[in-house]
Order: C-alpha cells, then structure tokens, then sequence
C-alpha cells in the first residue's frame, strides 16, 4: 500500500510538473516559516535565472522587481499578508538578460489557522503578461489617436463654420456697399 500512495505521489507531482510546463508560468510554495524550501517551477522561462542562480527568498524576488513598482508592491504584500486569503499584482521584473517584462503575480496566502493570522505560506503562479499590456497600451494608443482625429475633425469643422459665417457675411455686406457706391456714382468710375 505503501509503494501504491509512493506511486501516486510521483503521478501527481509529474501531473503539476506537467501543468506549470503547460500553463508557461513560474509556479511557486513558499514557506515563510523556514521550515522548507522553495519548490519554484517555471524560473528560469519567466526569469531567466536557474534555482542554482537564485537563493529563491522574498528578498531575491523584491531585488527583481522594478524600483518603481516596488514600493506599490510591498504594500500591497504586506495587507495582504495581514488579512491572509487571495493575492493578485502585476508588477515589472527585471530579467537575468536584463530585459524588464511585465508580471502577473497570484497566490493564495495561507495561515496557520484562520483565527490565528500567522501566515505560513505562499502557493502561487507569477506569469509573464508582457504582450497583454503591449496590446493593451497599443489599444489605448489607438483610441487616443481616433479621438484625436475626432477632436481634429470637429475644430476643423467649427473653424469651417467661423469662417464661412462671419467672413460671409463681411464680404455681403462689402458686396452691398460697393452695389450702393456704384449707384450713388451712377456707374462714374472717376468718383
């Protein structure tokens, strides 16, 4: 019986190796106590670092992340940890090749008990979004640059509008005057 859970288990953990392959996301178990290590999947492909290049702590992960988003992120973590229950971030890392990508971070933060506020763990998933927010900002850009066209048209159309009505209607009142001139002259083009 034994040997049968002993295969199981290896089933199993073949089955999450080979769904955090299949999802391409760094998967990770962190225990806050210490008590184990990190199991991470996925590193190196969202990273680019190998297990060996990292020591896998917070304090690692925290030197990846953007100076700028940092603070925002710590933040966030710590209520978070407070409270315990669902995390999600999206954040910027710095990779190994130094390209910076754009992240998805989400877990589930775990307590000893839930009256007890002790959080003990981390079980998550960080993905590489990169190519959403790219699309995403392309998007925006798109819809900026039509209201743009828009707006353009509009004043366009407006300065269109200025024009043909006020010079309009100076030039028929030029037109009338110069119509009573040449009355007034009798058709004269000495006066």
């Amino acid at each position: 019986e034994r040997l049968r859970y002993a295969a199981a288990l290896r089933e199993s953990e073949e089955r999450f190796r080979m769904a955090s392959d299949a999802a391409a996301a760094l998967v990770y178990d962190v225990d806050l106590t210490g008590r184990r290590n990190v199991i991470a999947h996925g590193l190196e492909r969202v990273t680019g670092y190998s297990k060996e290049d990292s020591d896998l702590s917070s304090n690692w992960w925290h030197s990846l992340i953007h100076p700028d988003d940092l603070p925002g992120h710590l933040d966030n973590y710590e209520k978070h940890l407070e409270r315990g229950g669902a995390y999600r971030a999206c954040y910027r890392i710095r990779r190994k090749d130094g390209e910076c990508i754009w992240v998805e971070d989400t877990a589930m933060i775990i307590a000893d008990s839930p009256d007890s506020g002790d959080v003990r763990q981390l079980v998550g998933t960080i993905v590489d979004i990169t190519a959403r927010v790219e699309a995403e900002k392309g998007e925006r850009r798109r819809e900026l640059l039509e209201n743009l066209v828009e707006f353009q048209e509009a004043e366009r159309h407006r300065v269109a509008r200025d024009i043909h009505d006020h010079l309009g209607q100076q030039l028929t009142g030029l037109r009338l005057a110069l119509a009573d001139l040449k009355e007034i002259s009798g058709g004269d083009p000495s006066i």
